[in-house]
């Protein structure tokens, strides 16, 4: 049985909710969806939902002597038009059990989240569970009758294919989606062996949609794989082929799935070539933060146009401990090439208050020097 991440998570009116209660929100899927088959650890009942309602809170407070009738026929009846306490709101999706009710418009991980409504205490619905999917089934409106099929749908979307239902572009390949619904069978496994063996594929297509599935499942085969790709020092024909070598391996490094001392050597000689890649110096302010900030320098030469996100990223590194920005900015802002206004358009993205202010302070008076 599958079970959704951080407990299950609550969905706004506008976003998916799936009727199949095989679906669920396995850890890396974008967007998340909404759990179909949550629990009340309290009363024991399954929560109830209905998209499109909002609830008059000052006809429905906790505490009052009403309170739980009308939790119990928000939770019994289906035709909530017929409650004078509850009004139509397009955006909103109302959850309730016998315990009470939770509003939502965008989304909420449960497992990390309190109620903020009624009793303000932690809400106490959890995933209750999913079962695995079985042959035959339907995933986006393709019907798969066999493992066989199974896997030639998944080395096709390996490639970019995806079906014609889905109305965008799946994150990562359409791939990473068929995997995550099948999550505990045993055509899971098969596909990831098939990422594998697509690492060397001849076709870049295919090369690509293996090294994408890798920055989103886990999968330790493929690590080793990608991992010594890199390590090996090939370098991929196809610039997009190489740019998601490098961001599987450097996600790989920086989440640390894979005991390889060489990889904080890779990450190191990576980031002072120029064109680095903004993931491996998010490894390196993850993994080794005093090297990249003593280096901070010698990257930006070979990569002026990656000051900002450079500064940025060692000050998160740093910032905790009461590190200011401001003497590396003057020193990455006199680097030939850097483009001071590239630098206050990052800094105004990724830095606040006196730290943002305090940077974009130190740019206006170099550029006024300049001229």
């Amino acid at each position: 049985m599958n079970h959704c991440a951080n407990a299950g998570f609550l969905v706004g009116a506008t976003r998916e909710l799936p009727t199949d209660t095989t679906d669920f929100q396995w850890g890396s899927r974008l967007p998340s969806v909404g759990c179909n088959r949550l629990r009340c650890s309290v009363c024991g009942a399954l929560v109830h939902q209905q998209p499109g309602w909002l609830v008059n809170r000052d006809q429905v407070q906790f505490g009052t002597l009403e309170y739980q009738s009308r939790i119990d026929e928000m939770y019994e009846r289906q035709a909530w038009s017929e409650l004078p306490w509850m009004r139509p709101y397009d955006a909103y999706r109302v959850y309730v059990c016998h315990c009470g009710f939770v509003t939502e418009d965008n989304e909420l991980a449960i497992g990390l989240s309190t109620a903020g409504g009624p009793g303000d205490g932690t809400i106490p619905w959890r995933c209750d569970g999913h079962d695995e999917v079985s042959l035959p089934f339907v995933i986006d409106g393709v019907t798969f009758a066999d493992g066989k099929a199974v896997l030639a749908a998944a080395r096709k979307a390996l490639g970019g294919w995806q079906p014609a239902a889905v109305a965008q572009e799946t994150y990562g390949t359409w791939v990473n989606r068929l995997h995550g619904r099948l999550k505990g069978t045993e055509l899971a496994p098969r596909i990831e062996r098939l990422t594998v063996e697509a690492l060397r594929d001849p076709d870049p297509r295919m090369r690509e949609g293996a090294l994408r599935f890798l920055t989103t499942h886990r999968n330790p085969d493929g690590f080793r794989e990608a991992a010594t790709l890199a390590l090996d020092g090939a370098t991929d024909p196809v610039e997009a082929v190489q740019n998601a070598l490098i961001d599987a391996v450097a996600r790989i490094y920086e989440y640390e799935v894979l005991d390889e001392p060489r990889l904080r050597d890779w990450a190191r000689m990576n980031a002072l070539k120029s064109g680095v890649r903004p993931t491996v110096i998010e490894a390196l302010a993850e993994r080794d933060s005093q090297w990249l900030r003593d280096s901070a320098e010698a990257i930006v030469r070979a990569n002026p146009q990656e000051a900002g996100f450079v500064l940025k990223s060692v000050f998160n590194a740093f910032g905790a401990g009461g590190y200011t920005p401001f003497e590396l900015a003057a020193r990455l802002a006199r680097i030939p090439g850097d483009s001071h206004e590239h630098m206050r358009a990052d800094a105004r993205r990724w830095l606040r208050g006196v730290n943002r202010d305090g940077v974009i302070k130190i740019l206006d008076t170099l550029s006024g020097s300049a001229n």
